[in-house]
């Protein structure tokens, strides 16, 4: 840094050495524009705090001017005291320094600044009798208050200013590493400072004046957390002001200020060109030395200083430092005053609005580093992955939750706006691979910015799973027993209780030798109620024929009954008993009614084990072959569909139906 460098009596005339960057070309350039202006780069003086001073104009009038001051040290009239009695030396500046000493006729203390003795008033006077007038001019809580401005008694000129009890911010600055600088609280603390100094260069530029020297070791900062502007003694006035023993900003034509900070225009002594924009230059130097710990133009000597001064080129900064702040420096220390903020006003509301935004940002961070994982999870993410697919949407809400509740205190976060389009557009190509369009949807519905890539990719799978859902939905629809379910249980009572008279009856007639009923007649019967199935079938087709399902019910009943019609048909025909087609009757019964509760509805399985008792009953008592084929057949089908009655509306799945 330069105060190292000046105190270490470094060669000032030296050139840039070799360097990782090539400056040769804003060297010459900044060569150039010393020629036009008459400076010699080895004229240039570097007092033990890195600032630059040049010769002083209208000395003559300065040392005049103090002359005509009032006496601060001298007795007064009739032996009273005088009006300051000085003490200790409280510090040293460049050609001045300061004391302690103690008001007489308050009892209080207060600093009084001087200059060294081996500096000629003629060559420190003016700059001292300047900073006097500035710092009067400036009643702000954040400018020392002047309380006097007079001579000694070797008419050598004193200011007398508040005793500030405190530290310089350099020194604070200087006992912060890099951890704690990464730490929010060194950060917040130091901006507060930063931004009371910006409010004041802000006033003094209100009233005409501009600083020109704005560094860490020029505020002070108080025990009790007071800030203090100080060293106003190479200040200027703006060209339309009138402030007197302050030069205009026009008459500046010499390197002045401190070149470790300085802007291009300070470097190159463009009075001209230098404004508040200049001031605000400065703050944007402080700015980045709180950041990373050391002045922009920090080098091993003057012209390397004042060349990085000259190009102004854009600093990169560490990734923990936020975006939005290194924005501010960036714009505060642009090259062209154009480009910078228009007031030291306007900086310090960007300092204002970093500080409210500093929770959405710190939100966006950490969801970045959240992010930085769910990368490495979706890189090498398996389809068919349950385990691994929890983990991602474990990590990816964490994700999205960061970045929209930073979002929602900041809208315009750019990095959490960035890092949502990504975490979005990760899950939606991450559900697309497993085959879930709808989760795609909804995340491409909440991306900050369209991507019409994802949304052509989105809606082709859309519609790809809507015809496979309408598909799955036609095979469901066909597969539902639940359609015509009442209906089918309505019919299947008034089968059972048909075909259970009707083999009751025939028993009857035949053992009370009323009527010998034979297999043609008991044929009839089954045929009859084939008819009554195949007439229920086409007066309630509108049900019974809606869906596959209930095809394959009517159909399975038809085949039934119109199977038994031909078993008693081929008994007639082969000449066989009728016992013994009764028996071959169940039989089939027991074969067809079994394998249509294995392939059409399991709920029908008391049929065939009623036909299989009946079966048995026919062995053990077979006169009565007609009342156990009705008894047991009709119970069986009777349980059946009185179940399938009582489970309307409670069927689960389709698939659990078949």
């Amino acid at each position: 840094m330069m105060p190292s460098m000046a105190s270490a009596g470094i060669d000032t005339s030296e050139t840039i050495a070799a360097d990782s960057v090539d400056w040769s070309e804003a060297e010459a350039q900044l060569t150039a524009a010393w020629d036009v202006r008459g400076i010699e780069i080895g004229t240039v003086q570097i007092d033990h705090k890195g600032t630059a001073v040049a010769g002083r104009q209208r000395l003559a009038d300065g040392e005049r001017r103090v002359d005509t001051l009032p006496s601060l040290l001298a007795p007064g009239p009739a032996g009273s005291l005088p009006q300051f009695r000085m003490g200790d030396i409280l510090g040293e500046g460049g050609m001045g320094v300061v004391r302690l000493a103690v008001q007489t006729a308050l009892g209080r203390e207060v600093a009084v600044k001087s200059l060294k003795d081996d500096i000629r008033p003629a060559i420190g006077a003016p700059q001292l009798l300047r900073e006097g007038r500035v710092t009067g001019v400036l009643e702000h809580p954040n400018v020392v208050p002047v309380y006097a401005l007079g001579r000694d008694n070797a008419d050598r000129p004193l200011l007398v200013m508040k005793r500030i009890a405190g530290r310089s911010w350099g020194s604070l600055l200087a006992e912060a590493d890099e951890t704690a600088r990464r730490s929010d609280g060194y950060l917040r603390e130091h901006l507060a400072i930063l931004k009371q100094v910006a409010l004041a260069i802000h006033y003094a530029h209100d009233k005409g004046i501009i600083h020109r020297d704005l560094k860490p070791e020029n505020v002070m900062v108080g025990d009790f957390g007071e800030v203090y502007v100080v060293d106003w003694g190479i200040a200027v006035s703006l060209a339309d002001a009138d402030l007197q023993d302050v030069p205009s900003v026009r008459e500046v034509n010499a390197i002045e200020g401190t070149p470790a900070y300085m802007s291009p225009e300070m470097s190159a002594g463009d009075g001209e060109h230098i404004d508040q924009r200049s001031d605000v230059y400065l703050l944007g130097a402080i700015l980045h030395e709180i950041l990373v710990g050391e002045p922009p133009h920090a080098g091993p000597t003057l012209m390397v200083c004042l060349t990085k001064a000259f190009a102004s080129d854009p600093h990169e900064y560490p990734d923990w430092v936020p975006p939005e702040l290194s924005g501010i420096c960036h714009r505060a220390m642009a090259r062209l005053n154009a480009d910078r903020y228009p007031s030291a006003a306007a900086f310090s509301e960007a300092i204002d609005a970093f500080l409210e935004h500093w929770s959405s940002t710190e939100l966006s961070r950490a969801a970045t580093r959240r992010l930085e994982r769910l990368r490495l999870l979706l890189a090498g993410a398996e389809q068919d992955d349950e385990r691994h697919a929890e983990n991602v949407h474990a990590l990816f809400s964490e994700c999205r939750f960061a970045f929209r509740q930073a979002l929602q205190s900041w809208p315009d976060n750019d990095e959490a706006t960035r890092g949502l389009q990504e975490c979005l557009e990760g899950m939606i190509v991450f559900e697309l691979a497993r085959r879930a369009p709808d989760a795609a949807s909804t995340w491409l519905r909440e991306l900050p910015r369209r991507n019409p890539t994802l949304e052509d990719e989105v809606e082709a799978a859309a519609e790809k799973h809507r015809r496979t859902q309408e598909r799955l939905a036609a095979i469901a629809h066909d597969v539902d027993l639940s359609i015509g379910q009442r209906l089918r249980g309505y019919l299947g009572l008034m089968l059972s209780v048909l075909y259970g008279l009707g083999c009751i009856s025939a028993g009857f007639l035949t053992r009370s030798e009323i009527h010998e009923v034979t297999h043609l007649e008991f044929g009839g019967v089954n045929g009859a109620l084939a008819l009554v199935v195949l007439a229920s079938i086409v007066l309630r087709r509108d049900t019974l024929l809606v869906n596959q399902a209930n095809r394959r019910l009517a159909s399975t009943a038809f085949i039934v009954f119109t199977s038994y019609a031909s078993v008693w048909i081929v008994g007639h025909l082969v000449g066989t008993s009728m016992l013994h087609t009764a028996m071959f009757h169940s039989l089939m019964g027991i074969g067809v009614w079994s394998v249509a509760t294995v392939a059409v509805q399991r709920m029908w399985w008391p049929i065939p084990v009623g036909s299989a008792i009946a079966l048995v009953f026919m062995f053990a008592f077979p006169r009565y072959f007609f009342e156990w084929t009705g008894t047991f057949g009709v119970v069986g089908s009777i349980l059946t569909n009185i179940h399938v009655l009582r489970s309307e509306g409670d069927e689960g799945p389709p698939s659990s139906r078949l």
